[in-house]
């Protein structure tokens, strides 16, 4: 796969129905990944090639603002998202070893970013979009691994969760997944062009099913890599891609 066959925004692969394509979808760069420590191995010599593919990977979704609070390193977490079941806080995704994902394995972080699996098997809370981030393709995985391993490791110790919702993980989390969750099935390899492109790289929407504008910003300038990156052959595959989607006839209140 060449380095033009990047990953893009939301990399959820093909199979979404359009009734999951929300018309908004600007990607869900929402990736608050829930991560926290345990695991083993490192970079492992991977190719220097794949770090500047993997950055663009990064950036396709947004730079992972979401794991990046304002004044802080990035990657470092401490980012607070507040929802029905309670309060969640982007957690520290630098590999540190002792309070990021330094020793976590490649197989474990590609886990967490697809399944929404920890190491020690706890599901994450889908703030992190694993429901779409199912369906990217290995290589684009992969490379995304070797730059978040190539970021500076930050000792910044996680802020637990405070769920409110009683038997919200155990049973009401597990019974949404099975019923709405998207179930992407991963190309071999990213496609590289036309519309299988851009459905690749803008399949995906906020959780509410809204673009703000100020979320759009963020996306777009992203953090050690953004939107903005994107090249102009990808923008176009999403912008053509966007117009295959089924109209839907929504009124949005300002």
């Amino acid at each position: 796969m060449s380095d033009d066959t990047r990953f893009g925004q939301r990399a959820t692969g093909r199979a979404a129905s359009p009734g999951r394509r929300a018309v908004g979808t600007m990607v869900l760069a929402v990736a608050a990944t829930l991560l926290g420590p345990t695991g083993a191995r490192g970079q492992g010599g991977a190719p220097p090639d794949l770090v500047p593919r993997g950055k663009y990977v990064f950036g396709a979704a947004g730079g992972c603002g979401c794991h990046t609070e304002k004044g802080k390193p990035v990657n470092s977490g401490g980012r607070r998202y507040d929802g029905p079941f309670g309060t969640v806080y982007s957690t520290n995704i630098t590999p540190d070893r002792q309070t990021g994902i330094g020793g976590w394995s490649d197989e474990q972080i590609i886990t967490a970013i697809r399944l929404g699996r920890r190491p020690n098997g706890e599901r994450l809370v889908p703030v992190h979009p694993y429901p779409v981030f199912n369906g990217m393709a290995e290589g684009d995985l992969r490379a995304l691994v070797v730059f978040l391993r190539s970021v500076a490791p930050v000792n910044r110790p996680n802020q637990p969760k405070r769920i409110t919702v009683p038997l919200f993980e155990s049973v009401f989390l597990p019974a949404w997944l099975a019923a709405f969750a998207p179930r992407e099935t991963p190309p071999p390899t990213a496609p590289t062009e036309g519309v299988a492109r851009g459905e690749y790289l803008g399949t995906g929407n906020k959780p509410d099913g809204d673009v703000a504008q100020g979320l759009m910003e963020e996306l777009i300038q992203g953090t050690a890599a953004g939107f903005k990156d994107l090249s102009q052959a990808d923008r176009l595959a999403i912008a053509r891609y966007l117009k295959t989607v089924p109209p839907v006839r929504h009124k949005v209140s300002k």
